[in-house]
This record gives C-alpha cells, sequence and structure tokens, in this order.
C-alpha cells in the first residue's frame, strides 16, 4: 500500500514537471512571437530533439529529419511573429504543436517523394507498387495515405487496432523512404 502512495506521488510530481515546462515553453514561444531570437533558440534547445527524432522515426533518412526539423521551426518562428502561437493551445500545448507540425511536416515529404517516385522506377501512387507493402498494407495504406482517413477511421472499417494500423503506415513509409534513398 505504502508503494502505491509513493506512487501516487511520484505521478504528481511528474504532472507538476510537465506542467512547468509546458508554461516555460509558452513563455518562451511568447518572447519570440515579440521578436525574442534568444528565447526562440531556448524554446528550440527543449524541443527539437524529440522533433528531429520523430521526423527520423517517420522517414528513416538524417538528412530528411534534419530538413523537416528546420523547417518545423520556421513555421513556428513564423507563426510565434504573427502571434499565432495561441494556436498551440489545440494541440495540448507547445509542445503537441512542434510534434503535429513535424508529423504532419514528415509526411507531406515522403507524400512529396512519393509523388516523384524518387526514381525508383514504382509508381508510388498506386500502393500495389509500394516496396514493403505487403497484400493487406493495401486496404490500410491506401485509404489513409490517398484518401484523408485518419488512423481510427481505417482501424473501424477494417476492424482492426488503431495500432496495428499505425504500425503498418510507418513500416511501409519507412521502406518507401529507404527505397527513395536508395534510388
Amino acid at each position: 500500500m505504502a508503494g502505491m502512495e509513493s506512487a501516487r506521488r511520484g505521478g504528481g510530481r511528474i504532472a507538476r514537471e510537465r506542467a512547468t515546462v509546458d508554461e516555460r515553453l509558452r513563455r518562451l514561444l511568447r518572447a519570440a512571437g515579440a521578436g525574442d531570437r534568444a528565447a526562440f533558440r531556448r524554446f528550440y534547445r527543449m524541443t527539437a530533439p524529440r522533433a528531429y527524432g520523430l521526423a527520423l522515426r517517420i522517414s528513416n533518412d538524417r538528412a530528411v529529419a534534419e530538413e523537416v526539423t528546420r523547417e518545423v521551426y520556421l513555421r513556428m518562428w513564423s507563426a510565434a511573429r504573427q502571434s499565432a502561437v495561441d494556436g498551440a493551445a489545440e494541440w495540448g500545448g507547445p509542445m503537441g504543436w512542434v510534434i503535429a507540425l513535424t508529423h504532419r511536416a514528415a509526411i507531406e515529404r515522403l507524400r512529396d517523394a512519393a509523388e516523384f517516385g524518387c526514381g525508383s522506377g514504382h509508381s508510388i501512387s498506386d500502393p500495389a507498387e509500394w516496396p514493403g507493402a505487403r497484400t493487406g498494407d493495401r486496404a490500410i495504406l491506401g485509404p489513409i495515405y490517398f484518401g484523408g482517413r485518419t488512423y481510427r477511421e481505417a482501424a473501424q472499417r477494417l476492424s482492426l487496432p488503431v495500432a496495428v494500423v499505425r504500425a503498418r503506415l510507418v513500416a511501409v513509409l519507412s521502406g518507401l523512404a529507404g527505397e527513395c534513398a536508395d534510388g
């Protein structure tokens, strides 16, 4: 029983620390919006490792991950300068905003690469030709990738867990990124 109480107190401490970090990130973004470059640099140092890690996990390419991360922070600097940082609240705070922008930019980068085929000889607009895609993956990935459906919508439609749909999308898109890097 004492261990459970200790765990509960620890969980509260973690939540307080997150709230403190979140508030600090909000202050840094507001300061950046007022033109404070040093505040934006601090914001970048606090958040960029997670953004880069997500971009790398999606793209499976360090150069692409660096470009995506750079693009995200350029967008964020512009948004901060236009006083658009309050939109971060709808994403669960500044870190949620960073993650959402990074995810979107990394997926856009993969889609752009797919649209041009990366010289791979595959018709990337046809999921049947996606490198590494299994037959079952095509039923999952086509509607998400080209149909604009969410993971949850595809999972419901196919009676699959959302985690399975996400995992297959990441695996195939990573294979596609590798194909583009090799091509």
